[in-house]
């Protein structure tokens, strides 16, 4: 893939047509008037971003979300070439009109088109690999994205990996068997949380038990339950019983009362009976002859008369009391007989009632074996299906082991001796005297989902420069000798900056020489300051063949001069 032309609908853009082959320089200058004039906004990073929000950058971007707010109506239309075939992308700010070659198509359809475009074969193999995850190490266009050699803004270790073992040409098939293993395991994790929360074995779990030792208990109470059932009759009038009864106890229980009663009347009355308060005739006629001496005579001649009289009391209340206490005692004898028919009839009811139980009871009974049952049925899933992936997972830690070993031995095999030699050979360009690498090592840990650990080494005090070198040499590397059919490579000003102007002088002519012997195109935006600081350096020959490559420059005198043509960070309405 190259680049062609940049352009758009509206006429304040300025195009950018890009060289065919060699350097392609986008100079952000200063105008003459030094008190109105900025390197900065001019538009460098924007060209850049523009290229990459045309090639397919997710509408949710903050690429794609600024040019929707500001300029939502103008299309940007990016032409470009993958081997001898030219095709033209056009993509409106707010993203509703995307374009390919004159056919309407949606965001995800020009992915589709650019993932067999064969700019990176084979990519659709891979999960993780995809022309977005590689393109955009040709063109770093976040500040995140310069800070590593490998890894890029918001990318993921494996993601990080395959990416560059593909650029590098390394064997996949190790790194994608280890981290599918890996998320096999993953995935019985979430299987098993996901199966521990079931309502049933929640309250296992809560209670701290065993799930065997749960297993074993409803194993034991499912066929009482079971029996308790089988042998369960059911009295469709049992709660009409049950009150029968309950009335005919409360019936015996008065009569009971009753009888009570009656019977202490009976013991009173036998207690009056033994009790004797009459005067006999020999107290009677004491108390007569003591008399005589107080009253007259003739007053004391009816003591005979009296005595009868008292007599015939004490007969009386004898016989009243006796005809009384066999009054009550008739009372009694009836209660008694009350009693031993209502008892009867009770105790037939009582009877019933043991032999037969209530429906609803029945039903507590039912709905408890079925609670037990199908939480047995729910522990034995669970069981079986935890001992199922306790054997998956023991078997996938044999793979996983295995592939550790493969992948000792590729390592062994030295498979980035050529790219390191290479890589060497670039960054002594800039430091001679510093040590560098890239190196593998494979990763022995089966908890870890990368297969390899790669690393690009530049000896560095720490210096910024030193770290943005290693970026380029690296960059260069890839470009040139990597996995892909891209032939376009994009640096901006934020690499460049820290890094020492003769240093940088370095770079350019060995790039420049490089160049001149390939069809490759090698695109950088970059800033009159540094431009200028690093042309010191340079032959006169070689400063003047880089001003001829300088393509646009832009200035930041006035918004004609940027390069949208506007003050792009203020808020458009109409566009």
């Amino acid at each position: 893939m190259k680049l062609v032309k940049l352009s758009c609908n509206h006429d304040s853009f300025q195009t950018i047509e890009f060289n065919s082959n060699g350097l392609t320089i986008i100079l952000g200058s200063k105008s003459d008037d030094k008190n109105n004039s900025s390197v900065n906004g001019v538009g460098k990073i924007q060209a850049m971003r523009l290229v990459n929000f045309c090639l397919g950058t997710k509408s949710t971007s903050l690429t794609a979300k600024t040019l929707k707010h500001a300029v939502p109506h103008w299309i940007f239309s990016l032409e470009f070439t993958i081997g001898k075939t030219t095709h033209v992308i056009d993509r409106s700010g707010d993203s509703n009109i995307i374009h390919l070659n004159g056919e309407k198509l949606k965001l995800a359809q020009l992915h589709d088109w650019l993932n067999v475009s064969g700019v990176f074969p084979k990519v659709n193999n891979y999960t993780y690999l995809s022309f977005r995850s590689l393109f955009r190490r040709f063109l770093r266009v976040e500040r995140e994205d310069s800070l590593s050699p490998l890894t890029l803004e918001k990318e993921t270790a494996y993601t990080s990996l395959i990416n560059n073992a593909y650029l590098m040409g390394l064997d996949l098939t190790l790194i994608k068997q280890k981290h599918q293993l890996k998320e096999k395991v993953e995935a019985n994790k979430a299987t098993q949380k996901l199966l521990k929360q079931d309502s049933y074995l929640q309250e296992v779990f809560k209670t701290s038990s065993n799930p065997l030792a749960k297993k074993k208990e409803l194993e034991k109470e499912i066929p009482k339950l079971e029996n308790n059932l089988k042998n369960f009759t059911i009295a469709d009038d049992y709660h009409k019983i049950e009150k029968q009864a309950e009335e005919l106890t409360n019936s015996c229980r008065d009569i009971q009362m009753q009888m009570a009663a009656l019977n202490f009347k009976i013991e009173s009355i036998n207690k009056s009976l033994i009790q004797n308060p009459d005067i006999n005739n020999q107290q009677l006629l004491e108390l007569y002859q003591g008399l005589q001496q107080i009253f007259k005579p003739e007053a004391l001649t009816h003591f005979e008369t009296v005595q009868k009289f008292h007599d015939e009391l004490t007969i009386n209340r004898i016989t009243r009391l006796e005809k009384e206490k066999l009054q009550i005692q008739n009372q009694i004898n009836n209660l008694d007989s009350e009693f031993t028919k209502i008892s009867t009839q009770r105790d037939q009811k009582l009877f019933l009632l043991k032999e037969k139980r209530a429906l609803d009871e029945y039903l507590i009974l039912a709905n408890q074996l079925a609670s037990y049952q199908e939480e047995l049925e729910h522990l034995n899933k669970y069981i079986t299906f935890d001992d199922d992936i306790k054997k998956q997972n023991l078997e996938i830690k044999k793979q996983i082991l295995t592939v550790i070993s493969s992948a000792l031995e590729y390592v062994k095999s030295d498979p980035l001796q050529d790219f390191n030699a290479k890589y060497q050979a670039i960054t002594n360009v800039l430091y001679p005297h510093l040590s560098s690498g890239i190196f593998i090592e494979t990763v022995d840990s089966e908890n870890n989902m990368l297969t390899y650990e790669i690393s690009v080494e530049l000896e560095t005090d720490g210096s910024d420069g030193v770290s943005d070198a290693k970026v380029l040499a690296y960059d260069w590397l890839i470009f040139n000798y990597g996995n892909h059919n891209m032939q376009t490579l994009w640096h901006d000003n934020r690499i460049f900056a820290d890094i020492d102007p003769e240093e940088l002088a370095k770079w350019f002519t060995f790039v420049f020489e490089r160049l001149d012997k390939s069809d490759k195109q090698y695109v950088v935006s970059i800033n009159i300051n540094n431009y200028q600081d690093m042309k010191s350096f340079l032959a006169k020959d070689l400063a003047l063949k880089l001003d001829q490559r300088i393509k646009v420059k832009l200035l930041g005198d006035k918004p004609s001069n940027k390069l949208m043509g506007i003050n792009f960070d203020k808020p458009r309405k109409n566009s």
